[in-house]
């Protein structure tokens, strides 16, 4: 065993960044060293929380003492449990809470059936709890953000409040599979002049311009690496 004990550091970080968390808490509980390995802040800095039963919500009291470390946040939920839902929104409102906060990639992902008449108006609601602090200080700006499989209807105070809060946005995909778009250009707009790094930009036609497109290309020329446009049913038949 005294040789486990001695694997260095950077070779036990790689092995525990490969288990759930329920392993990693097992294998701290080996012996010392794997302890103190347990604890450092870069086996932190990428996590997933998976709900999908009543008891993955233990995992959230991890974040007490870790959330601050995360800098890569992935939430995969079955949505067609409440319980799962909330899970989620805790895990947004908390980072919302948290300081000094390291987050800066957040993705969520739905899987499962819709329930009928969802509208997700507690996903947008935390979400905007979490885009607000971006102004706090000891805070970091959140870079990159995928919510192209979370298909609840965005509208414009979320995006309003995302854009004036975290100037440093390089990445953001709100092409999701909901068959309603709320965000108006004006919206996007204001987030493509205030996030001037913004470099991908994935949404539906209604929320786009011709105004939304030239300052999206004036701004960055030859930096802007890709930009896509989604055509909901609503679209369609407007155009017929």
């Amino acid at each position: 065993m005294e040789d486990w004990e001695n694997l260095p550091e950077h070779i036990l970080v790689n092995i525990l960044q490969m288990l759930t968390l329920h392993e990693r808490y097992n294998a701290s509980r080996v012996c010392k060293s794997w302890n103190e390995t347990f604890q450092i802040p870069s086996l932190w800095q990428t996590f997933g929380f998976d709900f999908n039963i009543v008891e993955d919500g233990r995992r959230m009291k991890c974040l007490t003492r870790y959330g601050c470390h995360i800098k890569n946040l992935t939430i995969l939920l079955n949505q067609g449990e409440e319980f799962n839902r909330a899970n989620a929104c805790r895990v947004l409102t908390s980072f919302a809470r948290t300081t000094p906060r390291r987050l800066r990639s957040l993705k969520i992902e739905f899987t499962g059936e819709n329930p009928l008449f969802y509208a997700g108006k507690e996903f947008t609601e935390a979400l905007r709890m979490l885009f607000a602090s971006g102004n706090v200080s000891d805070v970091a700006k959140l870079v990159t953000i995928n919510l192209s499989n979370l298909p609840v209807s965005f509208e414009q105070p979320l995006i309003d409040t995302l854009s004036s809060n975290n100037h440093s946005l390089q990445y953001l995909n709100i092409l999701n599979k909901n068959l309603i778009c709320k965000v108006p250009p004006t919206s996007i707009l204001q987030l493509v002049k205030h996030c001037r790094q913004l470099q991908e930009l994935h949404l539906y036609s209604r929320s786009m311009s011709d105004e939304v497109l030239l300052a999206f290309t004036d701004q960055r020329g030859h930096e802007t690496r890709d930009f896509s446009v989604g055509i909901t049913s609503r679209d369609i038949f407007t155009d017929c």
